[in-house]
């Protein structure tokens, strides 16, 4: 499994090629009105999965815990979030083969 921290004084667009399940387990300097885009690709195997570590999150129309990412070999998904100081909202745009 993939592990990652992010941090959000590092830029607003990260980039992550999945070869095994991603943990998102922080991002870091996260304050009220910071604004991300994570764009995941599968690698050549696909089936890799996300899940968050720390905070609240929700995701758009009624998802709780974390997005499905497409499961397709070579997908891309592109996840985007807000953050209101105390919850990170999500909104997730997936399969963009």
């Amino acid at each position: 499994d993939q592990s990652s921290a992010l941090n959000a004084t590092n830029g607003s667009i990260y980039t992550l090629v999945a070869t095994g399940g991603i943990t998102i387990n922080t991002i870091a300097n996260a304050v009220a009105g910071t604004s991300m885009t994570i764009i995941i690709r599968q690698d050549g195997t696909g089936s890799r999965t996300l899940s968050f570590g720390a905070g609240t999150h929700k995701v758009v129309n009624g998802g709780g815990g974390a997005p499905t990412l497409t499961t397709t070999a070579g997908a891309t998904d592109i996840l985007s979030f807000t953050y209101n100081g105390t919850n990170f909202y999500w909104t997730v745009g997936n399969d963009y083969t």
